[in-house]
C-alpha cells in the first residue's frame, strides 16, 4: 500500500464522501490490563523484534450505533502514523486533542488513543481534525471484529467419529491421508515450524494437547477455559471454545481417537501457539431462514467480538514468538464498504510483513454473511478477500463441492484463494457426551489450509509466504474424484479445492531436484505408502490361519515387516520378517479354542505403512459332528418289532452345523439280529437312511432337526413257518431331534415314528473336525 499523503488523504476523503462505515480489527498477544492501565507483555525468547505491542480494553459502556462507522467504541480512536513518524508524535497528538495513548503495534505505527469523545458527531469531528496532521496515514475508530463459526450438529460414537455417516469426506476431499502416505513413502526429512492461531483462546483441559504436537497458549492470559455457550445456555462447541475447535483442526493428536488434525502428523516437529482475541463475551444472530429453529445449531450462529489493536497486537507478539503461520478464522461483521478503513490497515501490516518477513503467511477465513449479499472486493471486508501475496483467504464448500450456503462470495479485485470443506465438520469431541460435535463455518476450513502450509513448511523450511500459497493454488482443483463420480466445485465458492497430497508431492520433489535426486511418482508413492495383507484359513483346520503381507515396492536395501496381534492366538516363528525386494511375506497364526478372535496389525518399518486384518476362529457351535441315536424297541409293539425282537436299536448320525446355524444330518443303520420266531430260530437285518434338516439356536443353546428316512427289514425264515419275509418303506417322516451343546457335544433326546408307532430315545453328537 502506498505510503504517500496524498494518496491516503484522497483515500480518506473517498470513505467521509461515501458515507462509509469502518469497521477495524484487533489481535496478536493478549496484555494484562490492571485497573485501566496497561501493562507491556514481554515476549520472552523471540525469534523476531517486531516492537512493543500493547493494548487497553476498551470499555463497553461507551459502545455506540454509528451511521458513519456502525458499531464502534465512541471514546476511541486508531491512528497509523507515516513510516518517518514516531511515539512522540503520537504523544503529541494525542495531548492536542484531549486524549491519551494507551496501546501501540509499533511494527506498523499503530496507535489506540482514548478520548473523552461521547458522540458520533464529536468523533466525526474528531476524525477530520486529526486527517488535518501531515504525519498521520490513516485514521478511525474503534469497532468490532466477529468470530467466524456458524454451530452446527452433533454424531455419535466417539470412537468412530470419521466413519459416522459422512464425516470422513471432510478430509477425503482434500486427500489427507495420500499426502501423509506420500510424506512417510519418500522419507522426507520434516523441519520444526510454527502456526500462530489468534482467535478465542485455548481450553487447556482439551484432551488433544495429550499428544506430541506442541499445543500452548501464548501467555497465561491466552487461555480460555470457558465453553463457548448459545442463547440459551447450551454449549456451542462440546464443553471447548472456537480457537481449541480451530486448533484440533490443525494439530490435534492423531493417537486417542478423537480429532484427527490434518498437520498433527508431524508430532514433535509442529508447535502451536494460540492467542485470545475475544473481548466482551459472544452474541446471538440468527441466520435468515424460514421458521428459524433456536434449538437447531445449523440455523444460528454466534458470534465473538474483538478488536483491531488487540488483534495486531496479538500477531506481533505471534510472529516475534515464532510463528511463521497465522490462522485467522475471524473477521468484520460483514462485508460492506465501512471496513475499508479496516482493510487499508491490514494491507499496511501485511505490506511491512511482507517485506520484512516474507516467510510469515496468513490463511484467513472468507467469512460467512453470504446472506448479506454482498461479496468480498477486495477492500471491503478486514484481512479475508485481500489479494496479497502472503495472505491466502479460505471459502467453503460441502462434501458435494457446492459453496456452502454462508461461505461469502467474491466480486472485483477481491480474492478467495482455495476452498476447503466447511460444511457439518467433525471438531472436537463433546466433553459430557463423548459424540463428535459438527460445526459449519469458512473458521473450519480455513484451519485445513492453514496446516497443510506447516506441512510444506516442515518439509522445506525455506519456502516464503508467496511461494506456498502458490503451490497450494497452483495445485488445487475444480473437479475432484469422491466415490468413482467426478465433482465439480461451485465456481460461486470463488476457488479451486485444496488438494493437500497433490501440494506435498510438488513440494518434496522439488526438494529433491534441489539435492539432483530423482523425482518420485504418486504411483511409486502410493506403493511404498501400502501394505496389502490379508488372511487365510487352513481348510483341514479353521483355527490356523495363514497371514500375508504383500508389497508392490520397497526401498532400496528391503524393509522389515512386523505384525502385532490383540486379542488371543499365537503366531508360528518370528513375528516380525525382512523382504529385500517386492514381493509376499507370510506368518503362521492359530487360534486355541473356536472362541477365540484377534486383530492383525501388519506395518512396513521402512514407511511405518499398516494393514490391519480381523479374524476370528470358527464359532463354538460349528463344525462336523459323529454320533448315533438309541431306541428301546421293546418301548412299543410296531411292525419292525418282528424284526428286532427286544434288542436295543442304534442309527448312525454324520452332522455338520454350519456358521449361518444351519444343521445338516445324515442317518444310517445297517444291523442283523438273532431271534426267534415261533419256536423257531431266525436272523433278521434292516437298513435305514434318510436325511435330517435343522438349526442352531445361539440364544437357547438348542439344536432341532427333523427329516425323512427310508427301511429295508429282512427275515430269513424256514420254510416250516412260510420262508423269507421283506419290508420296504420309502419317504417316512420319521426322525427328530431336539437336544443342547455343552463343548464339544451335543446331546439330547430323539423320536423315531412307524407307521403310527413312536420310539422315543436319546442322541449324542461329537465333533470330530471343523
Amino acid at each position: 500500500m502506498s505510503t504517500k499523503s496524498e494518496s491516503m488523504q484522497k483515500f480518506i476523503k473517498f470513505f467521509k464522501d461515501k458515507k462509509v462505515i469502518i469497521t477495524l480489527i484487533s489481535s496478536v498477544i493478549f496484555l494484562c490490563c490492571i485497573l485501566s492501565s496497561c501493562v507491556l507483555f514481554s515476549s520472552g525468547s523471540s525469534n523476531a523484534e517486531l516492537g512493543e505491542a500493547y493494548y487497553q480494553e476498551p470499555d463497553l459502556d461507551n459502545v455506540i450505533q454509528t451511521e458513519e462507522y456502525g458499531e464502534v467504541i465512541a471514546d476511541e480512536i486508531l491512528v497509523v502514523l507515516k513510516e518517518d513518524a514516531s511515539k512522540r508524535d503520537a504523544n503529541k497528538l494525542a495531548k492536542s486533542i484531549g486524549g491519551k495513548v494507551v496501546g501501540e503495534v509499533e511494527f506498523i505505527n499503530l496507535f489506540q488513543i482514548k478520548t473523552s469523545v461521547k458522540s458520533e458527531e464529536q468523533l466525526n469531528s474528531l476524525i477530520s481534525e486529526i486527517q488535518k496532521y501531515d504525519y498521520v496515514e490513516i485514521v478511525g475508530p474503534e469497532s468490532f471484529l466477529f468470530l467466524k463459526e456458524i454451530q452446527g450438529t452433533a454424531c455419535t460414537l466417539y470412537e468412530d467419529m470419521y466413519t459416522v455417516g459422512e464425516n470422513s469426506k471432510v478430509y477425503q476431499m482434500v486427500r489427507l491421508e495420500e499426502a501423509w502416505r506420500y510424506i512417510k513413502a519418500s522419507g522426507v526429512k520434516l523441519n520444526k515450524v510454527h502456526v500462530g492461531v489468534t482467535d478465542s483462546g485455548l481450553n487447556t483441559t482439551s484432551e488433544e494437547l495429550d499428544g506430541n504436537v506442541k499445543i500452548s497458549a501464548l501467555s497465561k492470559d491466552d487461555e480460555n477455559n470457558v465453553p463457548d455457550v448459545n442463547k440459551k445456555g447450551k454449549w456451542d462447541t462440546g464443553g471447548y471454545n472456537h480457537g481449541t475447535a480451530v486448533t484440533n483442526m490443525i494439530g490435534a493428536d492423531w493417537s486417542n481417537g478423537g480429532t484427527i488434525g490434518v498437520a498433527g502428523g508431524l508430532g514433535e516437529n509442529l508447535e502451536i501457539t494460540v492467542s485470545n482475541l475475544e473481548t466482551g463475551g459472544r452474541e446471538y444472530t440468527a441466520i435468515p431462514v424460514s421458521n428459524v429453529d433456536e434449538e437447531d445449531l445449523t440455523e444460528v450462529a454466534y458470534y465473538g467480538r474483538g478488536y483491531m489493536v488487540k488483534t495486531f497486537s496479538k500477531m506481533v507478539k505471534q510472529i516475534e514468538n515464532g510463528a511463521t503461520i497465522i490462522n485467522y478464522s475471524w473477521g468484520s461483521e460483514k462485508p460492506d464498504l465501512y471496513n475499508s478503513f479496516d482493510n487499508a490497515v491490514f494491507r499496511k501490516f501485511l505490506n511491512k510483513v511482507a517485506q520484512k518477513y516474507p516467510k510469515v503467511l496468513f490463511v484467513a477465513a472468507a467469512g460467512n454473511e453470504a446472506d448479506k449479499g454482498v461479496a468480498l472486493n477486495g477492500t471491503n471486508y478486514d484481512l479475508g478477500g485481500t489479494p496479497a501475496p502472503n495472505v491466502i483467504t479460505v471459502g467453503s464448500v460441502d462434501n458435494q463441492g457446492n459453496r456452502s450456503w454462508f461461505s461469502n462470495k467474491v466480486t472485483g479485485g477481491g480474492e478467495i484463494s482455495l476452498v476447503a470443506v466447511g460444511s457439518n465438520v467433525p471438531a472436537v469431541i463433546h466433553k459430557k457426551t463423548g459424540e463428535a460435535v459438527n460445526i459449519n463455518g469458512t473458521s473450519f476450513a480455513t484451519p485445513q489450509v492453514t496446516a497443510t502450509a506447516a506441512m510444506l513448511r516442515s518439509i522445506n523450511p525455506d519456502l516464503t509466504a508467496a511461494e506456498i500459497k502458490d503451490i497450494l493454488v497452483s495445485t488445487a482443483v475444480t473437479e475432484v474424484k469422491m466415490g468413482g463420480k467426478e465433482k465439480t466445485i461451485d465456481s460461486e465458492a470463488g476457488g479451486p479445492l485444496l488438494q493437500i497430497h497433490k501440494a506435498v508431492l510438488k513440494v518434496i520433489n522439488d526438494t529433491r531436484k534441489a539435492q539432483k535426486l530423482p523425482e518420485l511418482k504418486e504411483e511409486d508413492l502410493r506403493k511404498m505408502g501400502t501394505i496389502k495383507a490379508y488372511a487365510q484359513q487352513d481348510e483341514e483346520n479353521p483355527l490356523e490361519y495363514k497371514i500375508i503381507a504383500e508389497l508392490e515396492k520397497v526401498s532400496k536395501g528391503g524393509t522389515d515387516v512386523k505384525v502385532e496381534m490383540s486379542g488371543n492366538g499365537a503366531f508360528f516363528g518370528s513375528s516380525s520378517k525382512t523382504l529385500r525386494t517386492p514381493g509376499k511375506l507370510n506368518w503362521g497364526f492359530g487360534f486355541t479354542s473356536p472362541d477365540d478372535q484377534a486383530t492383525l496389525t501388519l506395518t512396513r518399518m521402512d514407511t511405518n505403512a499398516c494393514s490391519k486384518i480381523p479374524i476370528s476362529a470358527i464359532p463354538f457351535y460349528q463344525g462336523k459332528f459323529e454320533g448315533h441315536m438309541y431306541y428301546q424297541i421293546d418301548q412299543v409293539e410296531s411292525q419292525f418289532s418282528t424284526f428286532y425282537g427286544n434288542d436295543d436299536f442304534y442309527v448312525d448320525l454324520k452332522a455338520e452345523v454350519k456358521e449361518d446355524k444351519s444343521v445338516d444330518i445324515k442317518m444310517s443303520s445297517d444291523t442283523s439280529y438273532n431271534t426267534t420266531l415261533e419256536g423257531f430260530p431266525v436272523t433278521a437285518s434292516i437298513k435305514i437312511s434318510g436325511n435330517m434338516a435343522g438349526t442352531y439356536n445361539e440364544e437357547e443353546n438348542i439344536i432341532t432337526a427333523s427329516g425323512n428316512y427310508n427301511a429295508d427289514a429282512f427275515v430269513q425264515k424256514p420254510k416250516e413257518i412260510g420262508g423269507n419275509d421283506s419290508i420296504s418303506f420309502k419317504d417316512l417322516e420319521g426322525f427328530s431331534l431336539n437336544g443342547s451343546h455343552t463343548g464339544d457335544k451335543f446331546e439330547g433326546t430323539c423320536i423315531m415314528i412307524d407307521h403310527g408307532y413312536t420310539l422315543n430315545g436319546t442322541f449324542v453328537l461329537e465333533r470330530v473336525g471343523y
